[in-house]
């Protein structure tokens, strides 16, 4: 009976242990935010993340632009960048501020460039 209770303690240890790796490995690949840059004017602050990792192998990858202003979120986008499975980085945007919204042009090596508006409002 001792013996039966240790394995199955070991059992639920490893599934556990297994479960856990799972949901890391989820999480890194589907909804992680980091950074790619971050621009500023005003009171109004843009926040370009690359979200998870671009689809393997040479798939696009999800990104988010989040506008605030005075540290509250005004505005979210989220977008695919066609990049040939390459990470993001501050080359794949231009930002133009208006006096009523940001826009932000998407440039990925394999689509034309795509313009997204965030308005101010």
């Amino acid at each position: 009976m001792k013996t039966r209770s240790i394995v199955l303690f070991i059992l639920r240890s490893i599934l556990l242990i297994v479960l856990i790796l799972i949901a890391v490995f989820v999480y890194e690949t589907d909804y992680k935010q980091s950074e790619i840059e971050t621009y500023e004017k005003d009171q109004y602050r843009l926040v370009i993340y690359q979200v998870g990792t671009p689809s393997f192998p040479y798939g696009s990858g999800k990104c988010r632009f989040i506008l605030s202003s005075d540290g509250k979120q005004i505005n979210k986008q989220d977008i695919e960048l066609a990049n040939d499975g390459k990470w993001p980085d501050s080359n794949n945007f231009s930002v133009e501020w208006k006096s009523d919204s940001v826009s932000v042009t998407a440039h990925g090596e394999e689509q034309e460039d795509v313009r997204y508006t965030l308005n101010f409002n």
